[in-house]
């Protein structure tokens, strides 16, 4: 089977999830935050999931395909190069996950406006700046400061 995006784009929207980590960091000066987003594709047959990784290696995009107990679960993407890539292809050709794909995008924007270190990787959220994303992405827990460890963005999309 030839893969493409058109062919991606309604398997995710049955077979894909996207999420974000979000967990407590502590820094060197401050209390920080680590934002992470995860793109996760489930397959359980073999080929198609090495034909799907192939696919995306040759589009730049780095996938670890995951396996429980020797057995395959699908494909993840953890990286935010990788992830932009991956949603500016992808976003065109999905339907049901597309609410989904539009608000990783705005964090990736989001998280790309973030100062850099002298060596180009990013920093840690602070916790003020912290705040001040989770608003604009509707996903501060209130309470006692408590933060979910992981956000499926499938729950964050307003239907």
């Amino acid at each position: 089977m030839e893969i493409s995006w058109e062919y991606l784009g309604p398997y995710f929207d049955g077979e894909g999830c996207a999420g974000l980590y979000i967990w407590n960091y502590k820094g060197r000066r401050k209390k920080e935050i680590k934002v992470q987003p995860e793109i996760s594709i489930a397959c359980f047959n073999e080929e198609h999931v090495e034909n799907i990784h192939k696919y995306l290696e040759r589009q730049s995009i780095n996938s670890t395909i995951l396996r429980i107990h020797g057995k395959i679960k699908g494909l993840q993407i953890g990286a935010w190069n990788s992830i932009n890539l991956f949603v500016d292809n992808i976003l065109p050709f999905t339907i049901i996950k597309n609410k989904e794909l539009t608000l990783l995008t705005e964090v990736i924007k989001l998280y790309y406006s973030l100062p850099k270190h002298g060596n180009g990787r990013f920093v840690s959220i602070k916790l003020n700046n912290f705040i001040i994303f989770a608003q604009k992405l509707h996903v501060l827990k209130s309470g006692k400061g408590q933060y979910r460890r992981k956000w499926s963005l499938n729950s964050l999309v307003v239907k």
